[in-house]
């Protein structure tokens, strides 16, 4: 069974990482949060930080601020 599940990071101007993942870390003002599938419904802002997207290749990326919606595991940030 796969633990993967929908991550979308997006800017005003375009999609920056459309993809699937295992597992994702994001700097949150509660703290860094770690997201897996089937994580709880999440609606949370982002403080600057790196967001790690883990899988076979571990990508990272730099955000200011933003939002975070997790549900039905779709991850969007909007940054």
């Amino acid at each position: 069974m796969s633990q993967k599940f929908k991550i979308e990071i997006i800017r005003p101007d375009n999609s920056v990482y459309k993809g699937e993942t295992e597992e994702a870390i994001l700097p949150c003002f509660e703290g860094q949060v770690t997201i897996l599938k089937d994580h709880i419904s999440l609606i949370t802002f982002l403080r600057p930080g790196f967001i790690l997207i883990k899988g076979k290749k571990e990508k990272k990326y730099y955000v200011e601020e933003g939002t975070v919606e997790f549900s039905n595991n779709n991850l969007t940030i909007l940054s």
